[in-house]
């Protein structure tokens, strides 16, 4: 939100804000709002591409073709997740520390409290003191253990949200367009929430299109403006459809 108050004053944005007037945007507004007719070629060919394929693994490779290789794994691996736990293991390619803390927390599920140390050692080089100052620490929770070892670095603190997120009930669609900033990039997380949320549903994977085309800069202004505007950050991958 910082870095979109900087911005606020930037002709793009306040392009985009005056376009959708008192809506809360959605990737089609944002779409529709945009002055460059290729952006709108590329979403029509998505669709036309998604809406016209033979199986839902087409349709979704319809909409990751327009992402770069590394975002389009990504997606393609959460449209296969059955859960959020699954989907969160997608994060693994992307993220380091997302890795370790969910191998710490698959470990701890299955070592009794007096063996812990064995789940961090490894994950972290020894440093024994450490390990032993972060199981001492009273009342904290696996994931808190987790991140205690780790230590408190941003990409830490990132692979926390997502996991406290998992634990919490979120659904694997909120999940990647909710709990995921600081992983992965706006763009790609708004993607993926809307693969998910499809599920087979081919005429709302063709919609998806518009998520897939849309700049990264632009897309970010507008998911910051749904939350701005009270709604949780998902809600702009979905709304539309």
């Amino acid at each position: 939100m910082a870095c979109f108050s900087d911005q606020i004053n930037k002709p793009d944005l306040q392009l985009l804000i005056g376009c959708f007037g008192s809506t809360i945007p959605s990737a089609d507004t944002v779409l529709a709002c945009n002055t460059d007719p290729a952006l709108k070629e590329k979403a029509n060919k998505i669709a036309t591409c998604a809406k016209a394929a033979t199986s839902n693994i087409l349709a979704q490779e319809c909409v990751a073709s327009a992402l770069d290789p590394e975002q389009k794994q990504f997606v393609t691996c959460a449209a296969k997740a059955q859960s959020a736990s699954a989907a969160a293991m997608c994060l693994d390619a992307v993220s380091p520390e997302a890795a370790k803390i969910r191998g710490m927390l698959e470990c701890i599920d299955r070592t009794p409290p007096s063996s812990r140390g064995s789940c961090f050692g490894p994950v972290i080089g020894g440093d024994a003191g450490r390990i032993a100052t972060c199981i001492a620490v009273p009342d904290q929770d696996r994931i808190a253990l987790a991140k205690c070892v780790l230590g408190n670095k941003p990409e830490v603190r990132a692979a926390e949200r997502v996991f406290r997120c998992v634990s919490g009930g979120t659904d694997s669609s909120a999940l990647l367009a909710n709990c995921s900033e600081g992983i992965l990039d706006a763009k790609t997380g708004q993607v993926a929430s809307c693969v998910v949320k499809a599920g087979g549903d081919r005429t709302q994977l063709a919609a998806c299109g518009a998520n897939a085309v849309l700049p990264p800069t632009r897309l970010a202004w507008s998911v910051a403006l749904v939350v701005l505007r009270g709604q949780p950050a998902s809600r702009f991958a979905l709304l539309g459809r």
